[in-house]
This record gives structure tokens, C-alpha cells and sequence, in this order.
């Protein structure tokens, strides 16, 4: 211990013991080696020439971009096509959606701008209750929709494999939650109206 004490002084005022220095030479020799074959390598891989790549000569021909890249054999015409024809049929729905909401929101500005401020301090509460349950349908929508595609990816995903116990407790576990929610939701609407 009283080597090892001494040693490590030593270390800490910058003096050298022997046996380190050596070391400490043959490290940076071995250092040295590794970038001179670095260096090497990297003067071999500018000389050599891939075949069929352009020279510094010949301009860069860009390949004309398609609007749909497809590998054969893993593309389902049928079903990117039907896939297409449903998203444009939610964007169209959509867009209804928000043309819909812009009437709406003229008519109660117009509304509004006719109250006096003792009716709006009345109304404000209603309007903002009515606002906010707006917006909580419409996170519902989305939150249920999010869960039924993580579940159906998770089952693309993993089928025919075998599943640990925690992912399969996981998995159930989300598909009772998303039916629950379902039925909720279908009880609710059947009370409301």
C-alpha cells in the first residue's frame, strides 16, 4: 500500500516512476500506428474508383422523382388505392367540418356584438360550457382512434410471435380499455338522444 500511496503522489506532482513512461511511450506509438494506417486507408479510398460512378468530369444525372415509389411484389394495389379513396373521403369530411364551424362561429360573433355586456357576463358561461364539451368529444374521438391503431399495429407487428406475459397482460389490458370506452360512448349517445 505504501508503493501504491507513494506512486500515486507521484502521479499527482507530475513525476514519473519508470515503469510508466515506458508505457506511456508504447501507447503513443501504438496511438501513432493506428492513424498512420488511418491515414493509409483513407489515401487508398481517394484513389480507387467505384465502376459505373460518375467522374469529377461528368455532371451528376438526378433520376426523375415519381409520386409513388413501389418494390415488387410487397404492394397491394387494391388496398393503397382504397386507402387512398378513404383519406380523401376524411379530408373532404373535414373540410365540411371546419366550413361548417366558420358559419357557426360568424353567426354567434354577430350574436355576441348585439348583447349588452350584462347578458354576455350571463351567456359567456353557457358558451364556454358548451365549448369545452365540444372540445372533449372531439379529444375523445381522437384518443379512441389513437389506441385502435396502436392496437392494430401492435398485432400487425407481433403476429405469429410469441409474446412475453407482460405484453400479452399489456395488450389485453388495451383492448378492454378500448371496449369499454366503446360501450360508454354508446351508452351515453343512447341517453343523450
Amino acid at each position: 500500500t505504501e508503493t501504491f500511496a507513494t506512486a500515486l503522489i507521484d502521479r499527482v506532482h507530475g513525476r514519473s516512476s519508470g515503469g510508466s513512461m515506458g508505457q506511456q511511450k508504447r501507447q503513443m506509438s501504438e496511438y501513432e500506428k493506428e492513424e498512420q494506417e488511418l491515414r493509409k486507408l483513407q489515401q487508398k479510398n481517394k484513389q480507387t474508383k467505384l465502376i459505373g460512378a460518375p467522374s469529377e468530369s461528368e455532371p451528376v444525372r438526378k433520376k426523375p422523382k415519381s409520386s409513388v415509389i413501389t418494390l415488387k411484389g410487397d404492394v397491394d394495389e387494391d388496398r393503397d388505392q382504397e386507402e387512398m379513396k378513404e383519406l380523401d373521403a376524411r379530408l373532404k369530411e373535414k373540410h365540411k367540418e371546419e366550413q361548417n364551424q366558420k358559419g357557426q362561429h360568424t353567426v354567434i360573433n354577430t350574436q355576441l356584438n348585439k348583447m349588452t355586456e350584462d347578458e354576455l357576463l350571463e351567456v359567456l358561461p353557457k358558451i364556454k360550457k358548451e365549448s369545452r364539451y365540444e372540445y372533449l368529444k372531439h379529444r375523445e374521438e381522437q384518443q379512441l382512434d389513437l389506441l385502435r391503431r396502436k392496437i392494430e399495429m401492435r398485432k400487425q407487428m407481433f403476429a405469429g410471435l410469441k409474446l412475453s406475459k407482460e405484453e400479452e397482460k399489456l395488450e389485453e389490458l388495451e383492448e378492454t380499455l378500448l371496449s369499454l370506452a366503446l360501450e360508454r360512448r354508446k351508452g351515453r349517445n343512447l341517453e343523450g338522444g
